[in-house]
């Protein structure tokens, strides 16, 4: 028989293993909200660093190439401030957007917004550096526990299109112009 002071201590034992486990428990078990798209396209592109300059001279947090910064910000707008560069990057891709619209019919998902933005005339073939920095973009904003996996080599990954309607002016035109109709892409994701 145990005495009364050892069943107490077995009892605070078993109820401080018990307590751990819940603990544990809530905490795997909340849910952590996916980044917007912003955010993961900061993220991915600089760190979230709003002074870093990419290799080819890209500018701002989201990596813009100058020319096309140029075409898309007001004179006043500084590339470094993090309110001015998420305006812009939101009109090139409210453009790159409308026109994915106009040729698919559909917006894009998160994997496919992720090649408008890299590389836009790369659509229907993205190179496989761009489909992996895609998936990883696209498991940023996805809902917790969905891993997106990368799509097949390029040869037989399409998006979604037939092969007629990959050709197009997806990436040449985004430059030219004024800014397209809005696109519904380019407002946050949901979480």
């Amino acid at each position: 028989m145990h005495s009364g002071a050892e069943n107490m201590s077995r009892s605070l034992l078993r109820l401080s293993s018990v307590a751990a486990l819940v603990l544990a428990l809530s905490i795997s078990g909340q849910h952590c909200r996916a980044m917007d798209r912003w955010a993961a396209l900061s993220q991915l592109e600089s760190g979230d660093d709003d002074s870093v300059r990419g290799a080819a001279g890209e500018v701002s947090r989201y990596q813009v190439r100058p020319e096309i910064w140029e075409q898309y910000a007001e004179a006043k707008m500084n590339w470094r401030a993090p309110a001015d560069a998420l305006l812009v990057a939101q009109r090139i891709m409210k453009h790159r957007c409308a026109e994915f619209e106009r040729a698919f019919r559909r917006q894009p998902n998160d994997f496919e917004f992720y090649i408008l933005w890299n590389a836009p005339a790369r659509i229907g073939d993205p190179a496989k550096a761009v489909r992996e920095r895609a998936a990883r973009f696209s498991n940023l904003v996805s809902k917790p526990g969905y891993i997106r996996t990368l799509p097949p080599e390029r040869s037989t990954w399409s998006p979604g299109i037939p092969e007629q309607k990959r050709t197009g002016t997806l990436g040449t035109a985004a430059g030219h112009g004024r800014p397209a109709a809005p696109a519904r892409c380019t407002q946050q994701t949901e979480t």
